[in-house]
């Protein structure tokens, strides 16, 4: 009988296990009959990691940049294996220290006291290769760290140093069983592209799969580096937590270097591709070499990589190109966001903005535009360059929102829609509380501007009395479960949406019939207070008298069906 695993029946927490490294680790712990608790709040971390798994762990949507949040993820867990980091490409790092340096170090330094509070047996450290020094011989051994990171990373290196004092100390000090790990150049399928924020292989992959000739590329071509197959990194944690867990930093990574030149190479071999390459020495390339000892690896835990790049890159760059558009914005966003335009210039690009910055949860941007001179595409076309998440869909059903609003729909994958305006009128803080509320198991999520915390900011004074006077006249007449039923800023289940015929013809008075409709079917209805502001610039599309026989329409049908019992389909 074979010795029974170190981690069978363990209660193991994989922080950012959403991730492309953690959803492999994820894998290998259930393959080893761990209980496995996954938190990742979702920033770049996908659901779709972990579909075939989805049954068999427990997940937690938590941004563990909260100490509280910390605080839930870690209790009653035998392990912690803390593998979320704010980890971005080069273009991105070396522009962005402060950032860097502050999320991974609240990252790491609230996960592992959180794990001394609620007395975790054993903890994993994940550090980064980016610890050591500019000019540290390759291949680097644990003893070339000197506290002076490389200077092209130096905020998120700093961060990681950080984590590996917390965790010499608490070792010492708390007893605390800490396993510290050093990997570099992680590479694998499943590592999509991500904007400026990619890593170098998908980075370079998109470039030759998306036909660019010449591919331009950052550096000399001479730079090396040793990349470290996933599946190798992810049992390399494993078994240093297992084997070594003392807070002494170890390396996760090999010596066999290739230049990025090769690289490419390789990549446009494997794809069926020849373009002209050009090396852009005017651009940083980082350390000539960086490749890692792994003999303190090998020696203390018996584990040494495996996978050779040959065989690695052909599998991952076979599975971008097989899977294009998951690599590239992700195969199953939960979430669609379908903005309309007209003419919004340049006032597109802070609404998108905002949706970057408070959606938690894995979306697309779909904006819909009628025609090819619309002054809103040269803006959406140049933030698609790094904004994977952002597409552009050109009516063809006919002009007008509502034909905009079908072509949104008939194109949106995500599992929910949100329908957006261009022009910052709408609250992007409370998509994330919508997407709760249905996944709670509500098909309708109405954002309100006329109970709780909701306001309506701005605005033509008739259109604004009328608005009120029509949504708490509906409410009160029919107890609808929404006071501003015709608020066009709303969540749906997508599966409701793709399966009605809108009959609509003027403009926004769609989503009172949308929700009239709903309704009617016995579909679960829900608001939450949300802030409306007059838009910032532009004209306003909506046309008050014109299209107000459109809404008294749904406004009888909706008493109709609370009164008579008559159903609208």
């Amino acid at each position: 009988m074979g010795q029974e695993s170190f981690w069978k029946n363990k209660k193991v927490l994989v922080a950012g296990g959403a991730g492309f490294v953690g959803s492999k680790l994820v894998r290998l712990l259930l393959n080893q009959g761990s209980t496995v608790r996954v938190a990742d709040n979702l920033e770049r971390g996908r659901k779709e990691n972990l579909r075939e798994v989805w049954d068999q762990i427990e997940f937690m949507q938590l941004d563990l940049v909260s100490f509280d949040s910390c605080l839930t993820a870690t209790a009653g867990m035998d392990v912690c294996m803390n593998l979320v980091a704010k980890a971005c490409g080069l273009e991105y790092s070396q522009d962005h220290h402060g950032e860097m340096f502050t999320f991974n170090t609240l990252l790491g330094l609230n996960v592992l006291e959180a794990c001394r509070l609620n007395n975790v047996e054993r903890t994993l450290v994940v550090s980064s290769s980016c610890v050591y020094p500019d000019g540290a011989p390759a291949p680097t051994t644990e003893e070339a760290y000197t506290g002076t990171p490389e200077l092209v990373n130096e905020g998120y290196a700093l961060g990681k140093i950080n984590m590996e004092v917390q965790a010499r100390y608490y070792a010492k000090e708390y007893d605390m069983k800490i396993a510290v790990a050093r990997p570099n150049n992680v590479y694998g399928a499943g590592d999509g592209w991500d904007g400026e924020k990619s890593h170098v292989i998908p980075a370079l992959t998109k470039r030759v799969l998306d036909g660019e000739d010449p591919v331009r590329v950052w550096g000399s071509g001479n730079q090396t580096r040793a990349f470290v197959h996933v599946l190798d990194v992810a049992q390399g944690f494993m078994d240093l937590t297992e084997k070594y867990a003392v807070a002494d930093p170890v390396n996760v990574g090999h010596d066999r270097e290739t230049t990025i030149g090769d690289l490419v190479r390789k990549i446009c071999e494997i794809s069926g591709k020849t373009p002209v390459l050009e090396f852009d020495t005017t651009k940083p390339e980082g350390a000539p070499r960086k490749s890692l000892s792994s003999e303190k690896l090998t020696r203390v835990s018996g584990f040494e990589p495996k996978m050779l790049l040959d065989k690695g890159l052909k599998e991952t760059v076979e599975w971008f190109r097989d899977n294009y558009d998951e690599a590239t914005t992700g195969s199953c966003p939960e979430l669609t966001i379908i903005t309309p335009v007209y003419n919004e210039d340049d006032l597109i690009v802070p609404t998108i903005q905002e949706v970057k910055r408070h959606v938690g949860v894995p979306f697309e941007i779909l904006v819909v535009y009628d025609f090819d001179e619309d002054t809103t595409v040269p803006y959406v076309e140049q933030m698609m360059q790094s904004v994977p998440e952002l597409k552009l869909v050109k009516n063809d059903i006919g002009p007008g929102v509502i034909n905009a609003i079908r072509a949104g729909i008939d194109a949106a994958r995500g599992e929910y829609i949100v329908m957006v305006n261009g022009d910052l009128s709408d609250d992007m803080h409370t998509i994330n509380e919508m997407v709760a509320k249905a996944d709670g198991g509500f098909d309708i999520v109405c954002g309100t501007r006329y109970s709780g915390d909701g306001k309506k900011l701005g605005g033509p004074f008739i259109q604004d009395l009328l608005s009120r006077v029509a949504n708490r006249s509906f409410h009160m007449l029919t107890r609808f479960p929404t006071s501003d039923v015709t608020n066009s800023f709303k969540l749906y289940r997508a599966k409701y949406l793709k399966s009605i015929d809108i009959e609509s013809s003027g403009g926004f008075e769609f989503s009172f019939e949308l929700t009239v409709k709903g309704h009617s079917r016995g579909l679960k209805i829900c608001e939450i207070p949300t802030v409306w502001k007059q838009r910032k610039g532009g004209e306003s599309k909506f046309r008050l008298f014109a299209w107000l026989k459109n809404y008294l329409r749904w406004y009888t049908a909706g008493l109709a069906n609370v009164w008579f019992g008559r159903k609208t389909k």
